[in-house]
């Protein structure tokens, strides 16, 4: 008799498909750092054949829409480099969710920036240093002493935002081919054409190197899973699901992943070497490492967010059709805070008045392991009070509302 199977012996791998339930064939580099994993090797439904015989007795069954179906966890974390997919970003495809990619060497509006109308004096540069904050912002660059390359001098300034502390520096020589510092350590190589005069301007936006998620209302892509348990591989072609995000007082935020598939034979076979690539070590959620929490403008005390993305997704075996069906109802949250005074945020008055504001969590505070979700337009309901040690809390229901343009109900950014 061979010995048991250990339950936590697992591995999971996933990669995108580029064809629907085309093996992506994922590598230990495509393994996902998870934890609370389970599977269903044979999953979906049973028929009684329903025979009608001259004695009484049980009819035979049969499996009908057999699939496979995992679930399991990983902390929600950068990637450990801003612009570089967090290692979990193949699995957020797979559950209606769309990618775009700023890398670092787009963190630098394109020249000659947004110059100000009226200017005399003429401007350009080539990106020298990508930008190193983790928040977006703008900087203004300000002619104060007239001249031509290496005679004109510039104040360079920005606005706090998000915690980014404000940024002014002046007298700054504008020297062509010299590099001219920015915030969050940019850099641009000016080239001085006409003089500058005083007063001329130009802004340059500056965008954090960053991976972000936003939902998708169709060609829904998919992926493939390969989920080892103590030396048994289950493949899972054509997977799609639903994802829940999971912010929580005490502990390290979390996203987990339900998710279905098409069944394969179980094969024996040992996993290769785990080498997961774009995961860091999670952040306890608290005051430190989460400096952004507020609810229609305005901070809150946070003790618990669950955010689910509330896709339905059903695996359909017919003619011509064996695939996950998946659609996107909506995203909703349960949440609980502390409850604000009347003159900070009347919590009743905004779900008795229907009224929406914006969802703003960041978490995490260095480059590269930023987490942030943002949704500008969320309805709360059913507001309650609710007891928490001796202060009172307060739990609630967030419907997370798409603009008229659509596809815009929230975003998830790691940089």
């Amino acid at each position: 008799m061979s010995g048991p199977l250990f339950w936590r012996k697992t591995t999971v791998l996933a990669e995108v498909e580029t064809t629907y339930g085309t093996d992506a064939a994922p590598t230990g580099a495509h393994a996902i750092r998870i934890k609370d994993a389970s599977c269903v090797p044979l999953d979906g439904q049973v028929i009684d054949r329903g025979y009608v015989r001259g004695f009484m007795g049980a009819s035979e069954k049969t499996h009908v829409a057999v699939h496979r179906s995992s679930k399991f966890a990983c902390e929600l974390s950068g990637s450990g480099t801003a612009g570089i997919i967090p290692g979990y970003g193949p699995l957020l495809r797979c559950v209606g969710l769309g990618e775009t990619i700023r890398s670092a060497a787009s963190t630098v509006q394109a020249s000659p920036g947004t110059p100000a109308a009226g200017n005399t004096g003429t401007l350009t540069y080539a990106m020298g240093a990508a930008y190193a904050g983790t928040v977006d912002r703008v900087a203004t660059i300000t002619c104060t002493t007239a001249g031509a390359s290496g005679a004109a001098k510039v104040t360079v300034a920005a606005p706090a935002v998000d915690g980014a502390t404000a940024y002014n520096v002046a007298n700054v020589t504008v020297t062509t081919g010299t590099p001219l510092a920015l915030p969050g350590g940019a850099t641009i190589m000016p080239t001085v054409g006409t003089a500058l005069a005083v007063g001329d301007s130009w802004t340059i936006a500056l965008g954090a190197a960053l991976t972000r998620y936003h939902p998708v209302s169709d060609d829904f892509e998919s992926g493939s899973i390969y989920f080892f348990k103590s030396g048994i591989l289950y493949r899972q072609r054509g997977t799609r699901g639903n994802a829940t995000l999971s912010f929580t007082e005490k502990d390290v935020p979390k996203i987990s992943f339900d998710t279905k598939g098409m069944w394969e034979r179980p094969l024996d076979q040992s996993p290769p070497t785990p080498a997961p690539v774009g995961f860091t070590k999670g952040l306890v959620l608290s005051r430190d490492n989460t400096p952004v929490a507020s609810l229609f403008g305005v901070d809150i005390v946070l003790t618990s967010l669950e955010v689910n993305l509330g896709n339905s997704f059903e695996y359909k075996d017919r003619p011509n059709q064996a695939e996950v069906i998946l659609a996107r109802p909506g995203t909703t949250a349960s949440i609980k805070f502390r409850y604000p005074k009347l003159a900070d945020f009347d919590v009743e008055m905004a779900a008795h008045d229907d009224l929406t504001g914006a969802l703003h969590i960041v978490h995490g505070t260095a480059a590269g392991n930023v987490v942030d979700l943002s949704a500008l337009r969320v309805q709360i309901t059913e507001p309650k009070q609710e007891q928490d040690g001796e202060e009172v809390a307060c739990s609630a229901t967030l419907t997370f509302l798409p603009s008229d343009a659509g596809n815009d109900d929230f975003t998830l950014t790691a940089r």
